[in-house]
């Protein structure tokens, strides 16, 4: 996309329009009915160069007032009568081509009609387009988009799944001809790309996209003599004589079709048996690496008086049943009715209660939303002087060590808040934060003792509804010989949360996203393998209590596949 004035800045250059850095062989102009007359000048450059130009809907029929010049050039221009074409989008016509010319070394293209938006016609568009240039790149799915940059005298195109389904494998050709390279932008690995043919004189390969997947793609200046044109197998290795890979998928035959002088062969390879999958498990060892959360919400509030007795107030025995039930937000728009005199400072008091059966050695709160001139924080009675350090939360939260006044059974917590203006008040969540699980109740949630195992499974069903952070699931699996052998994927599912694989004494490897497989040929050894599986989901679930699913959703489990190894021979 351009405007104007960008356009009509632009060099012409071998029938392109050259802006900064990039080229276009082909302009569309979308629906005016007027134009500068400097950027319709550089139109008639561009197309009078050999540029291809395709107008939908409206046809510019005057210049920008006060220009002068005659608008009879507008209707010599694009061979139509600009009025005309505006009727037939005032009046919805059917989408059609009504003007393509010749003009210069370049051609003018009219589309009339309710417009492209309107009409959805890709049929007739892609016809159009298809007679003014040959096409960069095809790419036979509409979800895969691609971009083509040249930099330092490489091809360089990125493609990118734009859906979070898979689209199998798709098949892209380029009018740039040479040797396919794919490179990962994840490990920085660079790899040719075995398998591409030449048909009708552009260069196919196919390549497999699951969910979001991006992929690099560049074309060395290489010519094409011998190469793989089709393969049942993933291809690792291959050299003048042979070729070495895996199957794709294990039913598949074994064969590898190859061009060698202009002249196609195949080999082939007999089945071997597959081996069953190997399942981790369905219970693991867990550690928590960051303090699981009790948040709350549920406050009674009341505007303070002079009757009032604060030492009763902040105990667990005050009777606090005629308070206002209140939520997180502004203190004043939770009133029942509006009060008499809008007057400031008012002083607040907030209670609340959260229940403990397991007092960890460590228990923090976190001060957050307390919106007021000051506050004061008391616990069982006792009033929490601690101001608080920088929580590693967030820097404006602070964190406080509450254990020395927590016990066992209820605890009562109160807040004496002197509020400047109706939207003051405890504005969010009140978090406990330590090593805890919590006990779900119908009324509430109950700090317990710490897990140390966990099922495969939502971990908010398990103890940890607020929990945002990792969670390491550690288990040890034997992989008899004959696996290490073949090639060894893992298979985890832990829906849109980020895993870190730590396999043995290896370093840990990231998988951020779909799909969460793993090639660990090589990591793992025949015998006993132990296997640390990092599981880190989004904060939402402390920020906001809500519990985002996150854990291990499905077993993990170890697939292999044979490795095959074929002659190159005509």
């Amino acid at each position: 996309y351009t405007d104007e004035d960008i356009l009509a800045d632009s060099e012409i250059s071998g029938g392109k329009i050259q802006i900064r850095d990039e080229a276009f062989d082909l302009l569309i102009l979308p629906p005016l009915t007027h134009i500068k007359y400097r950027t319709f000048k550089k139109l008639i450059e561009f197309v009078d160069a050999g540029g291809r130009l395709i107008a939908s809907t409206l046809v510019p029929f005057a210049f920008i007032s006060g220009e002068g010049h005659d608008v009879q050039e507008l209707e010599s221009f694009f061979g139509v009568n600009p009025r005309a074409v505006a009727d037939h989008f005032i009046n919805k016509s059917d989408l059609a081509l009504v003007s393509s010319e010749s003009r210069g070394k370049g051609n003018i293209h009219v589309l009339q009609g309710p417009g492209l938006s309107k009409s959805r016609n890709r049929d007739l568009l892609d016809q159009v387009i298809l007679s003014c240039i040959i096409p960069d790149v095809t790419i036979d799915n509409e979800n895969v988009f691609y971009l083509h940059r040249i930099k330092d005298g490489y091809d360089i195109y990125f493609f990118v799944n734009l859906l979070q389904e898979a689209q199998g494998e798709v098949e892209i050709t380029f009018e740039r001809v040479g040797r396919p390279e794919l490179w990962n932008a994840n490990t920085g690995e660079i790899e040719p790309i075995h398998v591409y043919k030449l048909k009708e004189g552009r260069l196919s390969v196919t390549l497999d996209f699951p969910q979001t997947e991006s992929r690099i793609v560049i074309i060395r200046d290489e010519a094409i003599g011998d190469h793989i044109s089709a393969s049942t197998l993933q291809i690792e290795n291959q050299s003048d004589k042979s070729i070495s890979g895996y199957l794709k998928s294990p039913s598949d035959p074994v064969a590898v079709e190859f061009e060698t002088a202009g002249q196609k062969h195949q080999v082939t390879a007999t089945l071997k048996k597959p081996l069953p999958s190997i399942g981790l498990g369905k219970k693991y060892r867990v550690i928590t690496e960051s303090d699981n959360v009790l948040c709350i919400s549920k406050w009674k509030m009341k505007i303070a008086e002079a009757s009032d007795k604060p030492e009763q107030i902040v105990g667990n025995d005050f009777d606090d049943t005629n308070w206002l039930g209140v939520t997180l937000g502004a203190w004043e728009m939770q009133l029942p009715i509006e009060r008499d005199q809008a007057t400031y400072p008012v002083d607040l008091w907030y209670r609340t209660s959260f229940e403990v059966e397991y007092l960890p050695k460590e228990l923090h709160l976190l001060v957050d939303g307390f919106s007021g001139r000051s506050h004061k924080l008391f616990i069982n009675g006792k009033e929490v002087c601690d101001p608080g350090t920088r929580s590693k939360l967030d820097a404006e939260i602070k964190t406080i060590a509450v254990s020395d006044f927590v016990r066992i059974g209820r605890n009562q917590v109160a807040i004496q808040l002197e509020a400047n203006r109706r939207t003051d008040g405890i504005l969010d969540l009140l978090k406990i934060t330590g090593d805890f699980s919590l006990r779900e109740t119908a009324e509430q949630q109950i700090i317990v003792a710490p897990r140390r195992e966990l099922v495969i499974g939502d971990w908010t069903k398990q103890g940890y509804p607020n929990y945002s952070g990792t969670i390491s699931y550690e288990t040890e699996v034997d992989i008899p010989a004959a696996y290490t052998e073949g090639k060894l994927f893992l298979h985890v599912e832990c829906g849109e949360d980020v895993l870190a694989v730590r396999l043995n004494d290896n370093a840990e490897i990231a998988v951020p996203w779909h799909p969460y497989k793993l090639d660990i040929s090589g990591l793992v050894i025949a015998g006993n393998n132990k296997i640390v599986l990092k599981v880190t989901n989004t904060i939402i679930n402390i920020l906001e209590a809500v519990p985002k699913k996150s854990g291990l959703f499905e077993e993990p489990v170890i697939e292999h596949a044979h490795r095959y190894t074929l002659t190159l021979e005509v």
